[in-house]
């Protein structure tokens, strides 16, 4: 015999001391509830604030800037977020360019965080700075994050 009563809003099984429970019983109110528990766990937008959903939706941004030549500049990156860890790399240009009679690599990529970055990049906050040329680095590596000309991108992860 199932239960004489069930709850209002889930039906589960409320019995009485003449009730004798089945396990049809128990298991149909098991399946009940993880049923509608399942959904309502897997339902992010109950459970997640608009910044926190936008965050899954878009965990990066990207934004572009243009070198003007100076040895040293800061960006102002125009993210509505303050980034975790940004990677540069230059548009239309390899990543590096080894140049043999001259014993120096061109570099034209870079990873920064706040904690710290590769050599002629730092990161605070929405600020990127960077480095042309100067002087190099491990007796051959140039700097390029400034060339003038060059566009840059910048992709920044929450």
């Amino acid at each position: 015999m199932s239960s004489t009563n069930n709850t209002r809003l889930l039906g589960l099984s409320q019995w009485i001391k003449s009730d004798i429970p089945t396990m049809e019983d128990f298991n149909t109110d098991n399946e009940t509830v993880d049923s509608i528990l399942g959904e309502h766990i897997r339902d992010f937008e109950s459970h997640l604030q608009s910044n926190q959903i936008e965050k899954i939706a878009r965990p990066f941004d990207k934004f572009v800037y243009y070198g003007d030549g100076k040895e040293s500049r800061t960006v102002t990156l125009g993210f509505n977020f303050e980034p975790k860890i940004c990677f540069l790399i230059t548009i239309g240009a390899p990543i590096g360019v080894i140049d043999i009679p001259n014993d120096t690599h061109y570099n034209y990529f870079g990873i920064a965080t706040p904690e710290g970055s590769t050599d002629g990049l730092s990161l605070s906050g929405k600020e990127l700075s960077v480095i042309q040329g100067g002087p190099m680095v491990a007796r051959y590596e140039m700097r390029n994050y400034n060339e003038k000309g060059r566009s840059y991108l910048v992709i920044g992860f929450r």
